[in-house]
């Protein structure tokens, strides 16, 4: 089966269309213990209830 796009190139109703290469991907950056830390959110503080209160934990 073939596309109206190809059939229009065939016909020479239209010109081919060149496709562009795909971007190539930056190389992965190592991240230290202490950044992927920060982004989980381990050092942040905690909170619970109590009694319909929000008290900082420990």
């Amino acid at each position: 089966m073939r596309t109206i796009q190809t059939e229009l190139v065939q016909k020479g109703f239209s010109k081919e269309v060149k496709r562009q290469a795909s971007k190539r991907r930056q190389p992965k950056k190592q991240m230290s213990r202490r950044e992927i830390e920060e982004l989980m959110g381990v050092n942040r503080s905690t909170y619970k209830r109590v009694k319909g209160a929000y008290r900082q934990k420990g």
